[in-house]
């Protein structure tokens, strides 16, 4: 559903805040939970798995604590509506942040090169979430 090219442009334009139904605390609240879960990856690479639109791949970026943030997923249209709104934020500093299409069950990274995964809102959509996580940090 993500690789529909009009999903991947609603998506941080409205769809995204309807999660709140769903009982998601929203984007504001979700990213200070995450940067308390993920306070042991400070200094290290972050790959925000399943990125959508960037997000929160943006707020890591921006927040500065991560040496590398990836903004990975395997749809080229969120990717490119990632790459969109990194351009639009001229506060947003691209130096640790790098966008990769990817299969989450294949990561093009190596073994103990990833000290934090986030997947917000995102596990769902993976055929096998345990297999997803497991190899980058074997």
């Amino acid at each position: 559903m993500s690789r529909n090219p009009l999903v991947s442009f609603i998506y941080e334009r409205g769809w995204r805040q309807s999660f709140a139904i769903r009982g998601f605390p929203g984007p504001d609240e979700e990213f200070k939970m995450a940067q308390n879960y993920l306070e042991p990856a400070a200094g290290g690479l972050l790959i925000d798995a399943s990125c959508g639109s960037g997000l929160f791949s943006r707020r890591f970026a921006k927040c500065g604590l991560y040496s590398g943030v990836v903004a990975l997923d395997f749809s080229e249209n969120m990717l490119h509506q990632c790459y969109e709104f990194i351009k639009q934020d001229k506060a947003l500093s691209t130096v640790n942040l790098a966008l990769v299409r990817a299969d989450i069950s294949r990561l093009p990274f190596t073994t103990g090169s990833v000290d934090a995964v986030h997947a917000g809102a995102a596990l769902h959509c993976w055929p096998s979430p345990s297999t997803a996580v497991r190899h980058p940090f074997s």
